[in-house]
This record gives C-alpha cells, structure tokens and sequence, in this order.
C-alpha cells in the first residue's frame, strides 16, 4: 500500500501553483502525478484545505478472523451472560 502524502507536501503543491505554476511543473517539482496536483488544487479550491473533509478515516488490519468471529458468536449465543474478559480467555485457547 502506498504511504499518503503529508499535509505539508500537499499545501506546498497549493502554494506553488498559486504563484504561476502549471501543474505539469508543480508535478516535476515534487516528483508526483499531475492528477495528483489536480486533486490537491480541487481540494483545496471546494473545502479550503487539502484533506477531503468526507474522506473515511483510514483503518488498520482486521484482528480477528471470521474463525474468530464465528466462535465468539457461538459462545454468546450458548452463554449470553459472559464477561469480555471471559470471551477474550475463551477466544485466546481457543486459538
């Protein structure tokens, strides 16, 4: 997976095309798509930033499996009283 741009590389494409530059040129400058810059300038022309202001936050990886997630469901529905802690030490030897 590619690692996201900073914040700061993303207001400098902003500020150096504001002052003349095309986009072509900004692109060469910071070794990065043309339709990248495009995205940035858009950005920061409809929101007034350089995040998309909509965009879901970014997630890790999934902890638990399906595996993990069918034995939990079998465990709550046969003992519906349990404890996370007892969920979880049922889970960890189970595995």
């Amino acid at each position: 997976m590619v690692a996201a741009h900073s914040s700061d590389l993303r207001e400098r494409i902003v500020r150096c095309y504001h002052q003349g530059e095309t986009m072509r040129a900004v692109a060469d400058t910071f070794n990065v798509s043309v339709g990248f810059v495009h995205h940035i300038v858009d950005l920061h022309r409809k929101h007034g930033q350089v995040t998309d202001p909509y965009a879901e936050p970014r997630r890790g990886h999934r902890i638990l499996t399906a595996e993990d997630e069918d034995y939990i469901r079998a465990l709550i529905e046969t003992r519906p009283s349990l404890y996370l802690d007892e969920i979880q030490e049922g889970l960890f030897a189970e595995r």
